[in-house]
């Protein structure tokens, strides 16, 4: 399983985004000797060269959509109205431009905030407390990019699609009880159950 840089705690959409990015990142591959992670998120980052930071960054980003900033992010591309045609240059576009309006209004990117560990990042000197957020690397910029023009992707739509689906189909309860229980295996069984129904 990929986790993200910082751990999810008890969001739902957090939850079932990672659950479905991990069984698309471990679907079994055609190689038998091949690592399924590396061959699945190649693919999904069009070929990008993989390094060690990619799993974490790209993981990291797909939690980030669980959360409230990252559900309107989704809703502001189309994502959940079927009126409107996600295109991959805009869904590229505002991802661009919600890591630099953060960069902007905070001094921080986005991207800087979702790849930094919190608990190494808050420090306190003389009674004053700051945050070392992390420079991203050229490289876990491309990796967002990459991903941003994934989830613009018919492939990307529907791994969207499916995680909305699935969370409109099962209850919060149901949902924290099986990641208590069973952790992504168990949250991923209710939300195929959901889904099939």
């Amino acid at each position: 399983m990929i986790e993200p840089i910082n751990p999810v705690s008890s969001n739902v959409r957090q939850i079932l985004f990672l659950t479905f990015w991990n069984k698309l990142m471990t679907a079994p591959v055609h190689s038998q000797n091949a690592d399924p992670v590396k061959i699945n998120l190649s693919q999904a980052l069009r070929g990008l060269t993989l390094t060690d930071e990619s799993p974490l960054t790209a993981t990291s980003i797909i939690a980030w959509l669980g959360t409230k900033e990252g559900h309107q992010f989704l809703g502001e591309n189309g994502f959940f109205d079927p009126a409107i045609e996600v295109r991959r240059a805009r869904v590229v576009t505002l991802w661009t431009e919600a890591d630099h309006r953060m960069d902007r209004q905070y001094g921080i990117s986005l991207l800087s905030q979702l790849i930094t560990p919190m608990d190494e990042a808050t420090n306190t000197i003389n009674g004053i407390k700051f945050t070392n957020y992390v420079k991203p690397s050229r490289h876990a910029e491309w990796v967002g990019v990459r991903l941003m023009e994934w989830l613009g992707s018919f492939e990307g739509q529907t791994y969207v699609t499916q995680v909305h689906r699935a969370y409109s189909n099962t209850t919060e309860e149901q949902i924290l009880e099986a990641y208590e229980k069973d952790g992504f295996d168990g949250v991923f069984s209710v939300a195929i159950t959901a889904l099939a129904a």
